[in-house]
């Protein structure tokens, strides 16, 4: 991880995450955008700040790009917004309980990813698909 002069300001995390997924909206697979920043800055802000500051990051993002490309509406944005808060919480109570380092990073991200899928999948009420076709 950084030293203390190379760490990013939270305003630089939030502003790549929502910058960064913005100018990502283009790449899209089956109508799903294939590129989201907010998840792993959200879990680095985590694990170089602090859980509360992971969740900010994370919570704010998730706002702001949903108010800012209008493709999220209603409650969801509040649902995605938790979401993203708690992965970037997560960065933050894994960087706590083991070290600051790349593994760190990546174990912490992969989890707040799933946690992330987890709640909005719970919220829209498709959590564990019952049949191959919609795979197909």
């Amino acid at each position: 991880m950084p030293e203390n002069n190379e760490t990013p300001s939270l305003a630089l995390l939030f502003g790549v995450a929502v910058i960064g997924t913005a100018f990502l909206q283009g790449f899209q697979v089956n109508g799903i955008q294939a590129v989201e920043l907010v998840i792993p800055i959200a879990v680095y802000a985590g694990i170089l700040y602090s859980i509360e500051k992971g969740i900010l990051v994370g919570a704010a993002s998730y706002m702001v790009l949903g108010l800012l490309l209008n493709t999220i509406n209603g409650e969801l944005i509040l649902w995605t917004a938790l979401a993203a808060g708690i992965a970037g919480g997560l960065g933050g109570l894994l960087a706590q309980k083991y070290s600051a380092s790349f593994g760190t990073l990546v174990i912490a991200t992969i989890i707040g990813v799933l946690a992330f899928e987890l709640a909005i999948g719970l919220y829209l009420g498709e959590l564990i698909p019952l049949n191959m076709e919609s795979f197909l």
